[in-house]
């Protein structure tokens, strides 16, 4: 078996890819999506995560670094988390056989579009963090003395004074560290949120939006479309309406379980990185084998090796538990962030919408990655995305932050993104033809030289 780490969604470190390539694939015995087969492998699924999350919870707190301890705290995690990666390995064929029977009972055409509003997907986590981090805005926004307080210091002494000063708001962002704290680094060679990058994003919202705006962006402020589309679904079939949004979106069923799992003990595997003599980083694109190979004193990690994956990728070899890693040569490198000139400070994660003539500005919502091409106004009297000072900057308003192809600091998109205080990235020169509407991506434009890292495609 040959497999590229492409072909895993959610999964670009070498180390979980294996362990999922590995899995052992254990669908239910039966085809007939109601039978009670799909509910025991939904139930074991359930079961499998959370004894994966157990098990890295208590290594996390008992490996005190010897070779000994490390070694037993790696095979733990090994045998947890290849049985909840056989039902990760096991969940798109589930799904697409719960589909099938969910489209014979509803008389729909057999594909993901026209199930979709049957089916209301659940959110994922990578939304689900952006949401909460507007739930933190808002609760900060609603004392002005927190809201001073976040707004006029940096961001670390914010944090610091959060802390000191109101433990209730300093709670609500460890919970959302820790929870969250992860998503990121699922699909990019971003290291896991910080609590300053978290507070870096937080102070933007305050700046930007009042209550009423900061709701609506955390989705508290209007009737959710999900629960909208599940009152069409025929009282038939709610069962199997239910089993597909678990199988879709469940964590327990998605890649990045082995993300979060491995972020909740990442003190474990910092004292395995320092023992096996390389980086964290580095670390996540050895395979198990390597690891417990250069714990045992059997062999070295080559590091060399474990950067080239990091950068070109790679491909895995073999099946049946013995899945081994090479990188790919240069041609096929990783694409890197986005990259341009921040022109308007700040930094801001969301859902891209990419708008190339200013009259689909409507289908941007408070919150969303505008990304368009031109940094000018139009110059023939046609709707523009960055309208003259006299005209009302709606779509602007709304966006999160502003990633265009062409532009420079100054720009009018550059005048009107100060301006708005929206932070802001000119001259990314492939913004529109990369990204895509529905993508989540964060804009880092902090520094000089700003960056747009794809959270999720």
């Amino acid at each position: 078996m040959t497999d590229n780490s492409g072909s895993l969604p959610g999964i670009r470190r070498a180390f979980d890819a294996a362990l999922i390539a590995a899995a052992g694939r254990t669908p239910p015995g039966s085809k007939n999506a109601d039978s009670p087969a799909f509910s025991t492998f939904i139930d074991e699924a359930t079961d499998a995560a959370e004894a994966l999350m157990d098990c890295v919870k208590e290594i996390a707190l008992t490996a005190d670094g010897s070779g000994e301890t490390l070694t037993a705290g790696l095979e733990r995690y090994l045998e947890k988390a290849i049985s909840a990666a056989n039902f990760v390995a096991s969940a798109p064929d589930v799904l697409q056989e719960l589909c099938h029977a969910l489209a014979r009972e509803l008389r729909l055409p057999d594909d993901p579009e026209s199930l979709r509003a049957h089916i209301g997907y659940p959110e994922s986590p990578e939304s689900s963090e952006i949401k909460s981090l507007y739930r933190i805005a808002l609760a900060i926004g609603k004392d002005p003395a927190g809201r001073d307080l976040v707004l006029d210091l940096s961001s670390n002494r914010a944090a610091r004074g959060l802390q000191a000063e109101f433990p209730a708001i300093s709670a609500l962002i460890d919970h959302h560290l820790a929870e969250y704290g992860w998503v990121r680094s699922a699909r990019t060679n971003l290291d896991p949120l910080s609590p300053k990058e978290l507070m870096q994003r937080i102070q933007v919202a305050l700046l930007r939006w009042d209550a009423g705006t900061l709701a609506v962006a955390a989705g508290l402020a209007s009737p959710s479309k999900k629960t909208q589309a599940a009152k069409d679904v025929p009282e038939k079939v709610p069962g199997l309406i239910e089993a597909c949004r678990t199988v879709a979106g469940g964590l327990s069923f998605r890649p990045v379980l082995l993300v979060k799992a491995r972020w909740i003990s990442r003190s474990f595997w910092e004292k395995v990185a320092k023992a096996a003599g390389c980086s964290n980083r580095q670390l996540a694109y050895a395979t198990p084998a390597e690891i417990r190979s250069a714990l045992n004193g059997t062999a070295r990690l080559e590091v060399g090796e474990l950067d080239l994956r990091a950068t070109n990728g790679f491909s895995l070899l073999g099946s049946g538990g013995q899945v081994s890693a090479r990188s790919n040569d240069a041609s096929t490198a990783l694409p890197e962030d986005l990259t341009g000139q921040s022109v308007s400070l700040g930094r801001a994660a969301g859902r891209v919408k990419v708008i190339l003539d200013a009259d689909e500005g409507g289908k941007l919502e408070v919150g969303d990655i505008l990304v368009t091409n031109l940094s000018t106004p139009n110059y023939e009297g046609q709707p523009s995305v960055f309208p003259y000072r006299t005209v009302p900057a709606v779509a602007i308003e709304k966006a999160a932050a502003i990633v265009t192809d062409e532009g420079g600091l100054l720009s009018h998109a550059a005048i009107i993104c100060r301006e708005n205080r929206v932070p802001c990235i000119l001259g990314s020169e492939t913004a529109t033809s990369v990204l895509r509407d529905g993508m989540i991506v964060e804009v880092d434009a902090t520094r000089a030289a700003g960056t747009v890292a794809i959270i999720q495609a």
